[in-house]
């Protein structure tokens, strides 16, 4: 039974040995090993974006627009609040005025 054996290069774990003696043996042709993969579908930690800018700026922009939405949200219910207490009041004083105009009537 072969070993397997393990090559470290540049931070990534290589274990092409079985793959690479298997595909001699055999007559197959080449595949790509786990490193020529990894970079082809860009992802290695060399790939993984790097920050940019100050963090207290985009801190501010999204904190800005945090705000901005809050107050909105709070105009929203204030106004519904309103609008749903208008809306009850004034049809609890229609029915007070109609059985006032009711009782008047019987009278």
């Amino acid at each position: 039974m072969k070993s397997v054996c393990c090559e470290v290069q540049k931070g990534y774990v290589l274990v092409d040995a079985v793959r690479a003696s298997s595909a001699a043996a055999h007559g197959h042709e080449h595949h790509p090993s786990q490193l020529e993969v990894l970079r082809e579908n860009h992802a290695t930690l060399n790939d993984i974006p790097v920050a940019e800018g100050s963090w207290q700026e985009n801190y501010n922009k999204r904190n800005a627009k945090w705000n901005k939405m809050l107050a909105a949200s709070v105009v929203v219910f204030t106004g519904s609040l309103y609008a749903v207490c208008t809306v009850y009041y004034s049809f609890e004083l229609l029915l007070i005025f109609q059985r006032i105009s009711v009782s008047f009537s019987v009278q």
